[in-house]
């Protein structure tokens, strides 16, 4: 059965894709899951912002199209929720940026993936602090929520991104 599962995932490259983008999902849930189970307080607190989330978003789009890439940014911001058991009055904010960062995405793929991931990812900070500031969010908590996930897609953009883009390629 392996066999085949492999056979099937080196012939044919849409089911590659389908399996890659299921392995996103997957190592969100649990990427998210794990950091809600981390026993300290500190990490929960000030490392809220770590997420897979955008890199996975923006390779989807560039490799698979503007829909994909939107479909996957809303859909693994909600596992990503699921995973953590939390609900947030940012739900709907957070779905609709990250939708709209999968979509936009494609559009500017001639650039570099490293460049992109990064200006994407500020870009997404930069609305979500407005937005979330709308919604009477406290600014410290929105500036270490902001540097954080900056940071840290920048290395993940910077360390994994080729690596990443080049599973759906």
């Amino acid at each position: 059965m392996f066999a085949i599962f492999l056979f099937l995932i080196f012939t044919f490259s849409a089911f590659r894709k389908i399996t890659v983008l299921m392995l996103f999902i997957t190592a969100n849930y649990v990427f998210a899951f794990l950091k809600r189970k981390v026993p300290f307080s500190f990490v929960r607190k000030y490392l809220f912002g770590l997420e897979i989330i955008m890199i996975c978003t923006v390779a989807t789009s560039i490799a698979m199209g503007p829909k994909t890439g939107a479909v996957m940014g809303g859909l693994l911001m909600i596992v990503n929720y699921l995973a953590e058991g939390r609900s947030s009055e940012y739900f709907i904010v957070t779905i609709l940026l990250y939708t709209i960062a999968g979509y936009a995405a494609y559009y500017y793929r001639s650039y570099d993936f490293i460049a992109l991931g990064v200006l994407i990812t500020s870009i997404y900070n930069f609305f979500a602090f407005i937005f979330s500031k709308l919604m009477g969010a406290n600014t410290v908590t929105l500036l270490v929520f902001s540097a954080v996930n900056i940071a840290s897609n920048i290395l993940l953009f910077t360390i994994y991104g080729n690596f990443v883009l080049g599973l759906l390629s």
